[in-house]
């Protein structure tokens, strides 16, 4: 008489094993975490450098960037919060910004170091013009 052998029938397995999943998430969550407070959103400048800056006082704040042009016929590319606006749409921009917000503002004009002095006194006296007077410019501290 033949042995025969009892054959199981496999059944498909219908749990997922979620410990890898998991553990990549946390690991993926820390790294964001660690990483997320070093980005700067913004435009890539290069400030000026002085010895020793002062400090502008913590009121609400809006900043006006100054950027070189691309070619050196073309005029200087201002932004104002991010957005791309020409010298018009800054005035009107600070006259809805000073309207909303009152005097207690300040404006923050980063201007790239290579742009030139006269484009960076426009966009100061069009601030100085909107009734706003607390301005600052930052700068790096020198190396």
């Amino acid at each position: 008489m033949p042995i025969r052998r009892r054959q199981r029938t496999v059944q498909p397995l219908a749990a997922i094993n979620l410990t890898s999943l998991l553990d990549v998430t946390f690991m993926l969550l820390l790294a964001f975490m660690i990483v997320a407070p070093a980005l700067k959103s913004g435009l890539n400048m290069e400030l000026p450098q002085i010895a020793e800056p002062d400090t502008l006082s913590q009121q609400k704040s809006f900043t006006i960037s100054i950027k070189k042009p691309e070619e050196a016929d073309l005029p200087v590319r201002v932004y104002f919060e991010g957005k791309r606006v020409d010298l018009d749409e800054l005035r009107e921009e600070l006259a809805t910004r000073r309207a909303s917000h009152g005097s207690k503002m300040d404006i923050l004009i980063e201007a790239d170091r290579t742009v030139a002095c006269q484009d960076l006194f426009k966009v100061f006296s069009i601030t100085q013009k909107a009734g706003i007077s607390n301005i600052g410019i930052p700068v790096e501290p020198e190396k």
